[in-house]
């Protein structure tokens, strides 16, 4: 996609890193605080839990991001571009 249309390639893979929570964008500084909050008010399994589903969560966006921006379809079948 990123040789079709770069501009929404380079949109798609804010809005992903941004929803895992990477780099300095807003969705990150929320889990910060929501994370903060957790551990101050000693609720560690909620944080935990929330810790590993991020994580799993990162594989998959950036898995598509890879997708997105390093292969292109061609005849049904992906490969790099």
């Amino acid at each position: 996609m990123s040789l079709a249309n770069p501009l929404l390639a380079l949109s798609l893979t804010l809005i992903l890193f941004s929803m895992a929570g990477l780099l300095s964008l807003s969705a990150c500084f929320a889990k910060v605080f929501v994370l903060l909050t957790g551990l101050q008010s000693s609720v560690y399994s909620l944080v935990f839990v929330v810790v590993i589903m991020s994580s799993i969560a990162c594989f998959y966006f950036i898995r598509t991001i890879q997708i997105n921006v390093f292969l292109s379809l061609k005849n049904g079948k992906l490969q790099v571009s």
